[in-house]
C-alpha cells in the first residue's frame, strides 16, 4: 500500500441518522448491551469516509452506585484486643442507590449483627462529617479492635467510603477510624460511557491506553430517578470509521471502568449521526507535521482547553490514518514527541496543560 493518507473534505451525501432504541435490540445478557441489523446497510463510494458521533441520548437515571457483584461486599475481623479471641466476618448489602446517611446506617447495623452472630456482641457505630465529607467508625463495646479487610473483598465498596483499598485499616475501643479519603457515594459512576463496536480511528482511553470503542461520554446531569439528556452541543468529536459498509451494531452503556449498567427493567435511546465526507489524498507525515505546527501555534496565542483539544484530535486522526494505511510510525511517533516538547515549552511556569488560562500575548 502507497504511503499515502487523507484529508477530510466536504460532505458527498446527506447524512444518516439511526434512532436506537433498547426496546427493539436483541439484548445481550442482562444489562444494556444490545445489537441491531440494519434493514438498509450504510455504505460509503469511493473515497469517501465515514464520520460518526452520538447526536443525542435519553437514559433513565435507573442505575444503582451500590451495584450486585461490583461493589456491595465487606468483609472485617472483629477480635478482643489481648488477642483471645477473633472472627473473621462477611456479608453484603442490598444493591440500591444509597445516601451518605443511609450507607453508613445500613453498615453500623450489618456489622453489629454480624458481631453478635459470631459470639463477640460489638456495638458498632458510623458517623458521617458533612463537613469534611467523612465517615468515622468507633465502638463503645470494652476490649474490642475491627479490621476492615479491603483486600479480601474484591467486590468491596472501599471508595464510597472513602478509602483506597490498599490496606485494612481498622479501630478499636479506644481509636476511632476516619476515612483517608472524601467520600465518592457514586463510586465509579460519574458519567455514561456509550460504546459500540464501530471500528472507529481516534478514539483512546488510559484505562487500556490503546483505541477504545467509546464512542460518546454522558454526564450525570440529572439526580437518580430522573432522566440524563445528551445534547450534541455538549460535544463536537466525530470519529472516521475504519469500515467502509455498516449493517448493524452492537450498543453498551458502561461506568468508567467498562462495567455494563444495568437501568433495572427501564429502557434508553440514542441518535447516531453518520456524515458522508470526500477522503482527499496526502502525505500524512506531510499533514502531520502541519497540524503539529497548527497546535504549537495554538499553545503559543492561548491556552484555551477547547481550541487546543480541537487541534490534537486533527492531530491524532492524522497519526491514527496513517496507521491505518499500514504506514511506518516512527517517523509520527518522533513529530508528535517533538511537539510535546515545543507545546509545553511555551508553557508559563507552573501551569498544568488545558487549564484554560490565556496567554498574555492573547489579551489585547
Amino acid at each position: 500500500m502507497s504511503q499515502v493518507g487523507y484529508h477530510l473534505g466536504h460532505e458527498t451525501q446527506a447524512s444518516k441518522v439511526m434512532y436506537l432504541d433498547s426496546r427493539d435490540g436483541t439484548q445481550i445478557g442482562t444489562g444494556t448491551e444490545f445489537s441491531y441489523v440494519f434493514e438498509d446497510a450504510l455504505v460509503t463510494r469511493e473515497d469517501e469516509g465515514m464520520l460518526v458521533s452520538l447526536l443525542s441520548a435519553t437514559i433513565p437515571y435507573s442505575f444503582y452506585n451500590i451495584r450486585a457483584g461490583v461493589n456491595d461486599g465487606m468483609k472485617f475481623t472483629v477480635a478482643t484486643l489481648g488477642g483471645g479471641s477473633s472472627s473473621d466476618q462477611s456479608f453484603t448489602i442490598d444493591a440500591g442507590n444509597y445516601t451518605a446517611t443511609s450507607l453508613r446506617t445500613t453498615l453500623a447495623t450489618l456489622m453489629t449483627a454480624e458481631c453478635t452472630a459470631a459470639g463477640l456482641a460489638t456495638a458498632v457505630v458510623v458517623d458521617y462529617d458533612r463537613t469534611i465529607q467523612k465517615f468515622k467508625f468507633s465502638t463503645v463495646t470494652a476490649d474490642r479492635r475491627i479490621t476492615l479487610d479491603f483486600l479480601a473483598e474484591p467486590n468491596s465498596f472501599h471508595v464510597e467510603l472513602g478509602f483506597a483499598g490498599t490496606s485494612n485499616p481498622e479501630f478499636t475501643t479506644s481509636t476511632d477510624l476516619t476515612s483517608t479519603n472524601v467520600i465518592d457515594i457514586n463510586g465509579s459512576i460519574h458519567a455514561v460511557h456509550i460504546r459500540t463496536d464501530l471500528p472507529t480511528l481516534a478514539v483512546f482511553d488510559s484505562q487500556s491506553g490503546k483505541a477504545s470503542d467509546i464512542l460518546a461520554k454522558v454526564t450525570l446531569n440529572t439526580n437518580p430517578g430522573g432522566i440524563i439528556f445528551h445534547d450534541p452541543r455538549d460535544t463536537k468529536h466525530e470519529s472516521l470509521l475504519r469500515s467502509s459498509n455498516v449493517k448493524g451494531l452492537r450498543i453498551r452503556l458502561t461506568d468508567e471502568r467498562d462495567r455494563v449498567l444495568s437501568l433495572n427493567g427501564l429502557h434508553f435511546q440514542v441518535g447516531i449521526l453518520f456524515r458522508f465526507v470526500s477522503l482527499k489524498d496526502s502525505d500524512p507525515l506531510q499533514d502531520l507535521r502541519r497540524l503539529l505546527e497548527k497546535a504549537v501555534l495554538a499553545r503559543e496565542v492561548s491556552l484555551d482547553r477547547e481550541d487546543l483539544e480541537n487541534e490534537i484530535k486533527e492531530v491524532a486522526e492524522a497519526a491514527a490514518l496513517a496507521e491505518f494505511n499500514e504506514l511506518p510510525m516512527t517517523a509520527v511517533i518522533n513529530e508528535a514527541r517533538m511537539a510535546i516538547t515545543r507545546i509545553t515549552s511555551t508553557m508559563p511556569a507552573g501551569t498544568a496543560p488545558f487549564q484554560g488560562v490565556r496567554s498574555t500575548a492573547s489579551t489585547s
